[in-house]
């Protein structure tokens, strides 16, 4: 994973997602954590796609926020352990990227690589009925 590679939303959304686990103990970064980066994100394709697949993400992200606030809490200090799935994440979004001829990983290049790595993040995302198919049409 090369970070010049991410657009400025995508870096901005993995920069949030780390803080976001760094405040709260968490010594793994997983694929949760960028996804409520993601439901979070200002003017971003990630929430408008996700409505249109006919999620709710009111209800979306109440779930990811649940799942992340039960992650172990501790002292990790001032790095963080890439968890595979999260690593795999971001190979299938890079892989997204080139399959749609793009130079750049966006913000829909993570999406679309959290609904294909297994993870809570896939879980959540499929339960509030956005498979990948709803959000490929969406985007």
């Amino acid at each position: 994973m090369n970070i010049s590679n991410f657009t400025q939303k995508s870096q901005e959304a993995l920069r949030n997602a780390q803080e976001n686990a760094l405040s709260r103990g968490n010594a793994e970064f997983r694929p949760e954590h960028l996804l409520y980066a993601l439901l979070l994100q200002e003017d971003s394709v990630v929430p408008v796609a996700l409505s249109q697949a006919g999620a709710d993400l009111s209800a979306l992200k109440g779930a990811t926020l649940s799942v992340v606030d039960a992650f172990p809490k501790g002292s990790t200090g001032p790095q963080l352990y890439l968890t595979p799935a999260l690593a795999k994440t971001f190979d299938a979004a890079e892989k997204e990227m080139k399959a749609m001829g793009d130079s750049f990983v966006s913000t829909e290049h993570l999406l679309l690589g959290l609904l294909s790595v297994e993870s809570e993040a896939k879980k959540i995302l499929e339960r509030s009925g956005a498979d990948r198919d709803k959000v490929l049409r969406a985007l």
